[in-house]
């Protein structure tokens, strides 16, 4: 059923006004984390300086290898409905701009509409380009809650990092086995969250629901990439973390990374901007750091990573690009 204008008009000034609140938000965490420690510029600089140069050619490889994870599992969603897809290249550049957008903007919303718009091109329709690609998101939240889990039994329980890592694969596999039970749980307490809050939590809800009625080899296969997406992006932060912040524990670092990383997956602010910044530097605080140097290394870690995505976006980009020219040069 097509939406009437008023309906339209409300639902586009929900999303301008949610938008701007959840910017508003996350400047204010941001300056208080700021305020609060009394980061200087140079003690900024100082920390960044901590990272050799050479390591954000891996940051780069990492993270391009993530988004083309993400962009390739939009793809076997997109499949499973009536068999239509687009171009794996098309793919990744529409889950590329969506990153990049949403580093200023809620990714929840703002991907989405992007995929939809360059999905347009091969007849896939905006509602079905937007409904898989918020499917594509829902196994994200799965496995960071699965491995949130993880990692507080295993920070709790002291366990070594070889038990934690043999907990994570375990539950891995046992998410990955009874998936359709996880996800029906996921969309309850989305849905109860929707009760209160209506919002993004509605449209998680329904993406939950709706990601528990796809075959189950697809649901193994959607599970299995997005585990993999989570070691690689785990790995990456506590690598840079280690730099920022050489006398951290790396197990604290690792138990920890879920629940940082499920905060910025969650439709709250842009990124998790400020948010994540203030979990980050309360956990280095435990680590012995000074608020300084906390404060720092959180923010740096953020420059630092987005730095390295800037590095390799305009190749994940130029296949669209590549595409589009190609288009120009037939109607000439």
């Amino acid at each position: 059923m097509a939406l009437q204008p008023t309906s339209l008009r409300r639902r586009t000034s929900g999303n301008r006004s949610y938008v701007a609140f959840s910017l508003f938000i996350a400047i204010g965490l941001l300056g208080a984390v700021i305020l609060s420690t009394g980061l200087t510029p140079s003690d900024l600089w100082a920390a960044i300086g901590r990272v050799p140069t050479w390591f954000l050619l891996p940051i780069a490889l990492v993270q391009g290898l993530t988004v083309v994870l993400a962009a390739r599992k939009w793809c076997l969603i997109l499949s499973a409905h009536n068999g239509q897809s687009l171009p794996l290249g098309e793919s990744v550049a529409a889950t590329a701009i969506g990153t990049l957008a949403g580093q200023a903007l809620p990714i929840q919303l703002v991907t989405p509409v992007i995929r939809a718009w360059i999905a347009k091109a091969h007849g896939i329709s905006a509602s079905r380009a937007i409904g898989t690609s918020i499917l594509e998101q829902v196994f994200e939240i799965i496995v960071l809650g699965a491995m949130a889990l993880a990692g507080v039994v295993a920070h709790f329980a002291g366990l070594s990092l070889i038990l934690s890592v043999a907990l994570a694969l375990a539950i891995a596999v046992m998410m990955t086995v009874f998936v359709a039970p996880g996800l029906r749980l996921a969309h309850s307490v989305a849905h109860a969250f929707a009760q209160r809050f209506d919002g993004p939590f509605s449209t998680l809800a329904d993406g939950f629901e709706r990601a528990g009625r796809l075959p189950h080899r697809l649901l193994f296969q959607l599970t299995g990439l997005s585990i993999l997406r989570y070691v690689l992006l785990a790995g990456l932060n506590v690598m840079i973390l280690t730099q920022l912040a050489p006398q951290a524990d790396p197990l604290v670092l690792l138990a920890a990374f879920p629940l940082v990383q499920l905060l910025t997956a969650l439709p709250i602010v842009p990124a998790g901007l400020g948010i994540v910044e203030m979990t980050w530097s309360g956990l280095l605080l435990t680590q012995g750091l000074s608020p300084t140097e906390v404060a720092g290394a959180a923010l740096a870690l953020r420059l630092v990573s987005t730095f390295g995505f800037l590095l390799i976006a305009p190749f994940l980009i130029a296949p669209m690009l590549m595409a589009i020219s190609g288009i120009s040069k037939g109607v000439q």
